[in-house]
């Protein structure tokens, strides 16, 4: 047995000198940034870009090109936003479960950026979460079953992750709920269900109250 954390978080925004943060979102294929007032800039003109992440800092933009000839291999680019220079930053396959994966989603960098996760997408509606050693692309699976990721800004947790799992009940009935990982990969325990507040964990403004249980690791228990 291990013990994990049944966190209940408050949700507390800083917005720094009043202004709202740049904002990026795909349209037709292009990867568009929006700032603060509203104007739009196209940063790709490919039409083959998706899943765009803004780094914390907003010096980077880490996005997903699909390839021309074969809609389920992708490769993930970063934008340098001071240069607006592009560089391929990891093209895959991946080795998950023993099988290739070239399809991927849902990039993020973690702060020392020196790791790149990734959701190998086996299926539609989920995927493994895999760590990918940018300085030699060594490539790690940190759980299956994964809906959603973030990696934690709040102190507490910073560097951690939070994966929303899919389950199945006796019955077969699938539903979800949040749980911790190092981003070595070590499972940390439950974080919650629907009661938790994501947002906090992912932009750092947040008061965590922890509540120590036991728990068994979530791998064992899933069909």
């Amino acid at each position: 047995m291990r013990t994990c954390f049944n966190a209940a978080l408050l949700l507390m925004f800083a917005i720094c000198g009043g202004r709202a943060a740049n904002r990026v979102s795909t349209d037709n294929g292009r990867i568009i940034l929006e700032d603060s007032s509203g104007h739009r800039i196209a940063l790709t003109q490919t039409g083959l870009d998706s899943d765009p992440w803004l780094s914390p800092d907003g010096q980077s933009v880490v996005f997903l090109r699909r390839s021309a000839e074969d809609m389920f291999c992708t490769s993930v680019y970063e934008i340098d936003m001071r240069t607006r220079a592009q560089r391929l930053l990891f093209s895959g396959p991946a080795k998950s479960q023993t099988s290739e994966v070239s399809y991927f989603g849902r990039p993020e960098l973690d702060a020392p950026r020196k790791t790149l996760f990734l959701l190998s997408k086996e299926y539609a509606t989920e995927g493994t979460l895999l760590a990918i050693r940018l300085a030699d692309g060594q490539v790690r699976s940190i759980s299956d079953h994964v809906v959603g990721y973030d990696v934690i800004a709040c102190r507490k947790y910073r560097g951690d992750l939070i994966a929303l799992k899919r389950q199945v009940d006796v019955l077969g009935r699938p539903y979800y709920l949040y749980w911790l990982y190092s981003s070595s990969g070590e499972a940390l325990g439950l974080a919650g269900g629907d009661e938790l507040d994501v947002d906090a964990l992912r932009d750092g403004g947040c008061e965590v109250q922890a509540e120590e249980k036991t728990w068994e690791d979530p791998d064992d228990k899933e069909l």
